[in-house]
């Protein structure tokens, strides 16, 4: 064995960094560049299968020698899906047939003890699914002898969507001083008792976990468990599921209820909730408490969402993502409530944007990008911008609007403004203006716009060495060409934009069956061997 093995430092850069499964941190879970995927990586749990085939792995490496031992099971504990392995550690723990459950018979040794403990300091992330197949009386007995947390290492909670709550004595073994991360969206209160359980379980929280950071919780608590959650003053991340899971449309009270929580929230970073009514008001004496937000997340309806951002505090947030969901009742004006929700974005900070709406103007009133922007544009800092119009079927665009969008925004690395659904051909700027990205946004990375490509492209396009390597191209109104013109027209753009952006790697070019995309990208692939 190679002597570099036999160094701790090593063996856990192998075992803990690339083969155990990674415990989320404060730094990725609040990653700009990442933000709402980075936060989410707690979620994304390994599959079963993968699950299973690391385990053996890790396993397999902690019976190899004795130097791996340690770090390797560490790997592999760090991460459960089950409290069944770490409860057969306990030589008293069987299944009883009579009441075709896994109980605890008799006194623990102290021998069946310390392996329970050698093994359960080991977890640091548990996704836990209550499990019918424990009886209650095991819980209890693990309560009574190891008090209110049986893994004193925990930072990461996680309960998984189960048919039933998770029982009292069940659930309060996860309290760790230790818990930095807890999420207990699936936690819906079904009757007087499991509201009570959930009570307990909070109330545990704010007395037993000084240092919890991130809380993901049902948008619909009663006012008893949203006390709770306002007494975590240290707490930096706050997501209402609703945005995630059910919502219930106006039901402003408590929306208005979950906002009022944030009160005490002096740390609060980030914030992610459901907004509902379109009567629902926010005052500043509120709004200006969160002088630490940085992100914030709604969905909902306009006119809501609009009262917020008018009221918070506008220095230090930089990364907005808006779901704009219509009531039912929506009528006519969706426009115009389109502008007066792009004027409040007067925030100097902001460099990520991720708007998505689902409105629709039964006139047919379309949307002129100029007026969307007018205010936006002067947000310098901007960095990333997904702009998308899911059923709008009138957005218009002249190349003048992304003239300005380029000379503003020198610093963009993704643009993305799309609409999808059509009724006429829009008004969209030609394939030229894609010049201005190449010309003043030198760190362009991927490009989605609507562009009209059917217009005669010169012979000898301006050359440009510019690093972009993704580009979509929507053409909606585009007419099938003959066969003749067809060819002619993919090679004169295949040129135009290599000669931007010699850099693509990857084209999607979305035209419908009048034009082959495989046949875009090998021509512009073509062009790019012959420059090597």
């Amino acid at each position: 064995m190679h002597p570099a093995l036999a160094i701790p430092e090593i063996l856990g850069e192998i075992f803990l960094t690339h083969m155990a499964v990674q415990i989320p941190t404060e730094t990725n879970f609040l990653s700009l560049n990442q933000c709402r995927e980075a936060r989410w990586l707690f979620r994304a749990s390994p599959e079963s299968d993968d699950l299973r085939a690391l385990q053996r792995n890790l396993l397999n490496a902690s019976l190899t020698c004795r130097v791996f031992t340690a770090p390797a099971l560490d790997a592999l504990w760090r991460y459960m899906d089950s409290l069944l392995p770490l409860l057969c550690c306990l030589s008293n723990f069987q299944f009883d047939t009579v009441s075709q459950s896994y109980i605890i018979s008799g006194e623990i040794t102290s021998q069946d003890w310390t392996a329970f403990d050698n093994y359960a300091r080991r977890i640091h992330w548990i996704s836990y699914r209550p499990d019918d197949d424990i009886s209650q009386s095991a819980f209890e007995y693990l309560g009574q002898q190891r008090g209110s947390c049986i893994l004193p290492n925990l930072r990461v909670f996680e309960l998984e969507d189960v048919p039933r709550p998770p029982r009292g004595a069940e659930i309060y073994l996860f309290v760790a001083p230790t818990l930095k991360i807890a999420d207990i969206f699936q936690f819906h209160p079904m009757g007087h008792a499991a509201e009570q359980i959930l009570h307990q379980f909070l109330s545990q929280i704010t007395k037993y976990c000084p240092g919890l950071q991130h809380l993901r919780v049902s948008a619909y608590l009663s006012e008893v468990c949203l006390q709770y959650i306002s007494m975590l003053p240290d707490l930096r991340i706050l997501e209402f599921g609703g945005i995630y899971g059910p919502s219930r449309p106006g039901d402003t009270s408590m929306t208005k209820m979950n906002f009022l929580v944030t009160y005490t929230m002096k740390n609060l970073v980030v914030l992610c909730m459901d907004v509902h009514e379109d009567q629902l008001t926010v005052t500043p004496t509120v709004t200006q408490e969160l002088s630490r937000l940085e992100s914030i997340e709604l969905s909902g309806p306009i006119s809501p969402i609009i009262s917020i951002l008018q009221n918070l505090p506008k220095h230090r947030i930089h990364y907005i993502d808006l779901t704009l969901i219509p009531e039912t009742d929506q009528g006519s004006g969706s426009s115009a409530f389109h502008y007066s929700l792009y004027s409040e974005f007067n925030f100097p900070a902001l460099r990520v944007l991720e708007v998505e709406s689902y409105y629709d103007d039964p006139e047919d009133t379309p949307i002129l990008t100029r007026n969307i922007f007018f205010s936006l544009l002067e947000c310098k800092h901007l960095e990333r911008l997904h702009i998308g119009f899911a059923i709008m079927r009138q957005v218009y665009t002249q190349d003048e609007d992304l003239r300005r969008i380029a000379l503003a925004w020198p610093n963009l690395t993704g643009l993305e403004y799309v609409h999808y659904i059509y009724n006429r051909r829009p008004a969209s700027p030609t394939i030229f203006a894609l010049e201005h990205f190449a010309r003043h946004c030198p760190r362009l990375l991927y490009l989605t716009i609507s562009a009209d490509t059917t217009i005669q492209i010169p012979d000898c396009p301006p050359a440009y060495s510019h690093g972009l390597r993704s580009i979509y191209l929507h053409d909606p109104g585009r007419p099938c060409q003959h066969a003749d013109n067809k060819e002619d027209n993919m090679q004169s753009l295949a040129r135009y934009l290599d000669s931007l952006f010699p850099r693509l790697k990857i084209l999607h070019h979305d035209v419908g069956e009048c034009w082959n995309a495989n046949a875009m990208f090998e021509c512009i692939a073509s062009l790019q061997a012959a420059r090597r």
